[in-house]
């Protein structure tokens, strides 16, 4: 019997035991693997004509191919191991992700693998990739994404721990890599995945912009009051009130940022309290809804509705856009679009999240090693380098030929991203946002809904933030 990959099952029937008891042994070979399995059955002498339960017969033989399916340890023509890994599909990346795949494979004949990337189309990205996990059909490596992915990915069973590996390579693959997003994907003393880049934020600025109002360029000494001063004066409407440049856009996207900048914290260090009522996060809210309401520099929640974010920054509609540097791959398709960037403003203190896509294996691939060095090898600073040259990411390692790659960017301005060199001494984890006793999905849920109700005015913003406690206290009780 063939099988995908061009395995086959093979079935041997003997006609009796020598002890007369009616029996079959059922011998078959699926790959590597022998297997022997004894039936009772009645038959008659000739191996090729025997009576029994046909349909029993079938339902064992079923059985095993759907061991097989389920184990994963298939085979392309030519006895090749097929090796699959899987990331969201998107233009930009795929090529780019399945020469590497082919590199891989080059780079290793004596595994003989046949390298299959498969983009996973569509939205919900991480739902897709638990289905197929549960499934038993998980590829063997896949993007993970963030701290919140790992928690709950490794503690279900899905991720391979890769410290094992990792210590027996000599720790090579995270070697000068930041030691905050090692920790991001570190559970219970188990590393779920490898960071294959990351982002910290920026303020982005257009120079006609400034240079039309006269006014000076960002640099390191803003802070909170020079964002919304300077804000002001570049925000232009008409006589209705209609937008036609704004100040600013997208700062109520950090809020995490914000309040962190502020000391502020959405829970406290043993995830014991919630801390977004407490003075810092009410300043905090208080100053990104005055920004939207009161001075209205910024799209509010009804105005970001005709509003597209970074397209209206590079429309020119707005001078000042507040962002991850993934946004770089936007800006530099613009032919017209005259940009610089900056640090963030400062609060009382400075900060910004250190966000990152990484790869992690199956916890059930039937290849583990390979599973490892091909993680590694999508995560070595090569790869990244790519990530960076298109704008979508920044590198994961701290070396000084990075820093000095980063700040020689090809094509813009020699020293612009010393904004993101620096970011990197005061970046914070997102793992700070994350409660091990609530889903991830569900917290985000509550804060989105809840932080609505606070952009639109619709209650105070002490009322707003009350509510988000309530709701996620709520949910550290159920998780608990």
């Amino acid at each position: 019997m063939q099988i995908e990959g061009g395995a086959t099952v093979s079935v041997a029937f003997p006609s009796r035991s020598l002890g007369g008891a009616p029996r079959s042994n059922l011998r078959f070979s699926i790959f590597n693997f022998q297997f022997s399995i004894v039936v009772p059955v009645t038959c008659h002498p000739s191996p090729v004509t025997w009576i029994g339960n046909k349909r029993s017969w079938l339902s064992v033989l079923m059985a095993l191919l759907a061991l097989v399916a389920a184990s994963g340890c298939t085979r392309a023509p030519g006895g090749k191991t097929v090796f699959r890994y899987s990331g969201p599909g998107y233009k930009l990346y795929d090529k780019f992700r399945y020469d590497q795949g082919m590199g891989f494979a080059a780079l290793h004949p004596e595994w003989r693998l046949d390298v299959r990337y498969e983009t996973v189309t569509g939205t919900r990205y991480p739902d897709k990739i638990v289905t197929m996990a549960v499934a038993k059909q998980s590829p063997d490596v896949f993007i993970v994404y963030g701290a919140s992915a790992a928690l709950n990915w490794g503690k279900r069973g899905i991720l391979l721990d890769l410290k094992p590996f990792i210590e027996a390579d000599g720790g090579e693959a995270i070697k000068d890599v930041n030691p905050l997003l090692v920790d991001d994907y570190t559970v219970d003393g188990k590393i779920y995945a490898l960071p294959g880049n990351c982002n910290v934020s920026a303020l982005y600025y257009n120079k006609k912009c400034f240079d039309d109002a006269g006014l000076p360029y960002p640099d390191d000494t803003w802070t909170w009051e020079t964002l919304l001063a300077t804000a002001r004066k570049l925000t232009k409407r008409d006589a209705s009130g209609r937008a036609e440049q704004y100040g600013l856009i997208g700062a109520q996207g950090l809020w995490r940022d914000f309040l962190k900048q502020n000391n502020g914290d959405l829970w406290s260090k043993d995830k014991t309290q919630c801390l977004i009522t407490r003075p810092e996060a009410v300043e905090t809210f208080q100053f990104l809804r005055d920004l939207m309401l009161e001075h209205r520099v910024t799209p509010s929640q009804a105005e970001t509705l005709q509003e597209r974010g970074q397209e209206s920054f590079m429309a020119g509609r707005g001078a000042m856009f507040l962002g991850g540097r993934w946004y770089t791959s936007f800006f530099l398709t613009s032919k017209t679009l005259d940009w610089h960037v900056a640090p963030l403003p400062k609060g009382k203190r400075r900060a910004t999240a250190i966000a990152s896509m990484s790869w992690g294996a199956w916890a059930h691939t039937p290849n583990p090693q390979v599973a490892y060095e091909f993680v590694k090898y999508m995560t070595r600073e090569e790869a990244i380098k790519y990530l960076f040259d298109i704008g979508d990411a920044l590198p994961t390692r701290n070396t000084a030929e990075t820093r000095e790659y980063m700040l020689n960017e090809a094509g813009r301005p020699k020293g612009e991203n010393q904004a993101y060199v620096d970011a990197f001494g005061y970046a914070y984890s997102l793992k700070d946002f994350i409660h091990p006793k609530i889903n991830q999905d569900e917290q985000d849920k509550i804060l989105t809904e809840e932080l609505e109700k606070i952009w639109l005015g619709l209650v105070d913003v002490p009322t707003g933030l009350r509510g988000i406690e309530k709701r996620l206290m709520r949910e550290v009780e159920k998780g608990g």
